[in-house]
């Protein structure tokens, strides 16, 4: 594989920046300097670059998404934007269980180029990961790091659309089925591949993959469905 160059994010120039996490009780649970977390987000982009060698465990669909997303990130046609906090659904509610989003802006949108692709990363979540669930006390492991890979190639599949798919007004059937469309590709194109050469994965991957070979890979099966909506996958 040719050389990837791995895109990076920067740090708010004008003033250190602390990220506070709180649980629903609004106790402290993390709080994150600026700089940890520049440092630790740049540090998994270098380290699932498709070109590094010792990522040849990785999918040939794993590493064709990630390159593409670097590429374009690189050429300044995506933005990738790290966010503080943790995503919201539409009435307010936070979704502790989303990493990555991602879509295109819209036409009257100032920061970025109109219709521009972009994907989103909760700093918090990734955060909440590691030093919560995976009670990592620095840098991350190889869970994570295959969670953060697996999350930039689902993001990827999900810009596989154009704009106008994304910037009209969809039902909440549509938007189930594109997020079990993606859900599905990444599961047989990546996750599968990764489980059986031994590769540690998060639960919610597994899971998924033990409902598919149940339902024989049918992207439709009810019981697949159900899961993502259940688990909050499905955007609300």
């Amino acid at each position: 594989m040719e050389p990837q160059v791995t895109p990076s994010i920067a740090p708010d120039q004008e003033a250190e920046m602390v990220i506070v996490i709180t649980d629903a009780q609004g106790n402290v649970r993390l709080t994150i300097p600026q700089s940890e977390a520049v440092r630790l987000v740049n540090d998994l982009l270098a380290d699932v670059n498709p070109s590094n060698p010792k990522n040849s465990y990785m999918t040939p669909f794993m590493a064709e998404k990630i390159s593409w997303v670097y590429t374009e990130t690189q050429a300044g046609r995506l933005g990738f934007n790290p966010y503080a906090g943790l995503f919201t659904t539409s009435d307010g509610r936070p979704k502790e269980a989303t990493m990555m989003t991602s879509g295109y802006t819209s036409r009257n949108n100032d920061a970025q180029p109109p219709f521009m692709p972009f994907v989103n990363l909760s700093i918090s979540r990734l955060f909440i990961i590691l030093r919560v669930q995976q009670n990592v006390a620095t840098g991350f492991n190889q869970q994570v790091k295959n969670t953060f890979a697996l999350m930039l190639v689902h993001e990827a599949v999900h810009l596989e659309h154009t704009a106008e798919f994304y910037n009209q007004k969809r039902t909440t059937e549509e938007i189930s089925q594109e997020e079990a469309r993606a859900w599905f590709e990444v599961n047989i194109k990546a996750v599968r591949q990764l489980r059986a050469s031994g590769q540690p994965l998060e639960s919610d991957f597994i899971e998924i993959d033990n409902i598919l070979l149940r339902c024989q890979d049918d992207p439709q099966c009810p019981q697949f469905l159900k899961y993502l909506n259940d688990s909050g996958k499905v955007p609300s």
